[in-house]
């Protein structure tokens, strides 16, 4: 049933005058019937005459280009998808967007696509309609695995500069993703873990971060951390990372004070685990708020000195260096020199894509139907913007002769820049482009005998053809005056720490944290 249904709709395109790629519909049929790429094999490669070959005559080296636009998405019918399709559907379709992301097989394959997405404001944010509210309200979905598809796919493409750019470009996504982790409402685990990830991301832009700490995302992490709460390693860290990036604007710094008791009590629980991954978001959140005297006062009281003593005589390191600097806070009056709201956002590099993003996906196709990358090129490939030209051998040879066919050709041209403007119509019907072989191929498989794709794509009426567009998508580490998010650190990356000029425990930090501000990002990774 799923191969009948994957050939009726390419025939069905066929019939209405769309391109057929049947390279795209015998890739989808092969994963029901692995006979076929078999027979395929075992075809005789030549090409009826009068048909034109446009998938076997393009080779990477000399039609790259060219390839290059033929993949193009249709961000029109995906962008509508997005916005009214089934639950299933636009759980799948987010899923394969991600995967663009994250499974790439190269970083550079990873920015085009996130380039792609934001050209086409795939997630409407810089429409003026209400039409992107379909879109963004997918985060207030019924649908736990539609919730989970979409927080996922906002994780991965948080993790680009330009994803942040426009994620951040509307604040309408950051109200909704605040109002999701404030609600009382039980959490899924995973969409928290997204909801987390994708803010901790965001918090290195100073505009976030302030609507953060408006909307009151600080008493909230505070909270989380003082009832001790059973989370991920991964909500943790991301936590942890994003308290650390809002306490380092003056402003949340602030909110920070009259949650002294919860933040005290919950920072030296996450002392105690000594956890080399969150010790430096840890520490740095610490050396912060103890700056302000009424919160130093009452960890005095909580004995938190004693127990960065007990720690500081088991830590090596870095680690050792930054419980020693913190101590300090205690037997001086050091006063640190908050970063100026009004900094430009220090946010130039990528980060890696943390492997959370994709596990534990539980959103599956069914039936064996069409996912990622298949599911991308079978429904949303864009393939009418081809130039055409004569190859060497003449396996491409023009389907369309008539001044009418030319005609055509140029209307639909046209059409495709006004993106379904309304068109007059023909007196000549257009010849699909079909892969005769492929033809050949599906014919054997599921029993034509007598009629093939291109007889059944003829259209008898051709007075009443008319021709459809096809729709074109101090701290960097611990203690940093403003927050940084470089891309995770590979072994022997080197990233400068920036403390604040005034500061009078600038050249100690500089020397005491250089080391860890080398071997960690802002926010960290499990």
């Amino acid at each position: 049933m799923a191969v009948a249904s994957l050939l009726v709709t390419a025939l069905e395109n066929a019939v209405k005058g769309n391109l057929v790629d049947m390279d795209c519909v015998l890739a989808a049929c092969t994963t029901h019937l692995p006979d076929l790429g078999k027979l395929r094999s075992e075809s005789p490669n030549s090409v009826a005459q009068g048909s034109e070959s446009h998938i076997s005559t393009k080779t990477p080296t000399d039609k790259k280009q060219k390839i290059s636009d033929a993949e193009k998405l249709n961000f029109e019918r995906l962008k509508q998808d997005l916005r009214g399709a089934e639950d299933y559907k636009r759980s799948l379709l987010l899923q394969a967007l991600r995967w663009r992301l994250t499974k790439a097989n190269n970083w550079q394959k990873r920015e085009e696509a996130v380039l792609e997405y934001v050209d086409n404001d795939l997630l409407d944010l810089h429409s003026t309609t209400t039409e992107p509210v379909k879109v963004l309200m997918l985060i207030r979905s019924n649908d736990s695995l539609l919730i989970e598809s979409f927080t996922r796919f906002l994780n991965a493409l948080a993790s680009f500069v330009l994803g942040r750019q426009y994620l951040t470009s509307n604040t309408k996504l950051l109200e909704l993703l605040v109002e999701y982790l404030l609600t009382n409402e039980p959490k899924d685990d995973t969409v928290l873990d997204m909801i987390l990830g994708t803010l901790k991301k965001l918090s290195i832009r100073r505009t976030s971060q302030a609507y953060m700490v408006e909307g009151g995302v600080i008493e909230w992490l505070a909270g989380a951390f003082h009832s001790n709460a059973a989370v991920s390693n991964y909500a943790t860290s991301s936590s942890i990372a994003l308290l650390f990036n809002l306490s380092l604007c003056p402003m949340g710094k602030k909110r920070c004070e009259p949650l002294k008791v919860e933040l005290i009590s919950g920072l030296g629980r996450l002392l105690q685990l000594q956890d080399s991954k969150i010790s430096p978001y840890v520490n740095g959140t610490l050396y912060r708020i103890l700056s302000i005297p009424s919160v130093r006062e009452y960890a005095k009281e909580q004995a938190l000195p004693n127990a960065l003593q007990k720690l500081l005589q088991k830590a090596e390191g870095e680690p050792k260096k930054q419980l020693e600097t913190i101590l300090e806070l205690f037997v001086t009056d050091v006063q640190i020199e908050d970063g100026s709201s009004d900094e430009e956002d220090d946010d130039q590099e990528d980060d890696s894509l943390e492997p959370e993003i994709d596990s534990s996906d539980k959103v599956k196709s069914e039936n064996n139907e069409p996912n990622g990358e298949v599911l991308l090129n079978f429904y949303y490939k864009t393939l009418q913007d081809i130039p055409e030209e004569k190859s060497s051998n003449n396996s491409q040879l023009k389907t369309e002769s008539s001044p009418v066919a030319s005609e055509a050709k140029s209307a639909a041209s046209e059409i495709s820049v006004k993106q379904n403007s309304a068109m007059s119509s023909l007196e000549q019907p257009l010849t699909p482009k079909l892969d005769m072989e492929a033809t050949q191929l599906v014919r054997k498989i599921v029993g034509m005998p007598s009629t093939t794709l291109v007889e059944a794509a003829v259209i008898p009426d051709p007075a009443a053809v008319s021709i459809k567009g096809l729709n074109a998508n101090e701290y960097t580490v611990a203690f940093s005056s403003r927050p940084k998010i470089p891309r995770t650190p590979e072994p022997g990356d080197a990233i400068s720490p920036k403390v604040a000029a005034s500061s009078p425990l600038r050249n100690i930090l500089q020397r005491d944290f250089n080391s860890s501000a080398s071997n960690h990002g802002i926010y960290c990774n499990n």
